[in-house]
């Protein structure tokens, strides 16, 4: 009996350790991690740029995205006017992809919400770009919380 007591204490230790390393659902079938996210950089690209996002920013998110590891990135690109669009990147479990698009200080950006977030179901890179697949709109976030 104190054998099998014995041996039915690390799989408690380790459920319960489980548990914990996930936070409340994002969108029905994906979570996030409840621990801090590492940041894969703060980018911020110029006017017209080709060269888009660092290459190493871009390992740096599609790894952490293979491993199911909390990671964020930040690239803030000028509109045609100058205005910054800040949009953050940050890897959910499943190969999910949580975005978060900050266009309050666009001018022009009309009667458009100023911030709006989306889910998508994967990500690749190509031409120093993340292309996101399989995205959808979630409940505009409060621009506080982002």
């Amino acid at each position: 009996m104190r054998a099998s007591l014995l041996a039915a204490v690390p799989l408690l230790v380790l459920v319960a350790g489980c548990a914990s390393s996930v936070g409340p659902a994002v969108s029905g079938t994906t979570t996030a991690r409840a621990t801090a996210a590492t940041s894969c950089g703060v980018v911020t690209l110029a006017q017209g740029a080709a060269a888009g996002i660092p290459q190493s920013a871009l390992t740096c998110f599609t790894a952490a995205l293979a491993d199911e590891r909390r990671v964020t990135l930040t690239v803030t690109e000028p509109t045609t006017e100058g205005d910054p669009i800040t949009t953050v990147y940050t890897s959910l479990l499943g190969n999910h992809v949580q975005v978060d698009v900050d266009s309050s200080k666009d001018a022009f950006a009309g009667m458009n919400p100023k911030v709006t977030r989306q889910v998508c179901t994967g990500a690749s890179v190509a031409d120093g770009r993340l292309l996101l697949a399989g995205c959808q709109d979630l409940a505009t976030p409060d621009p506080g919380a982002t």
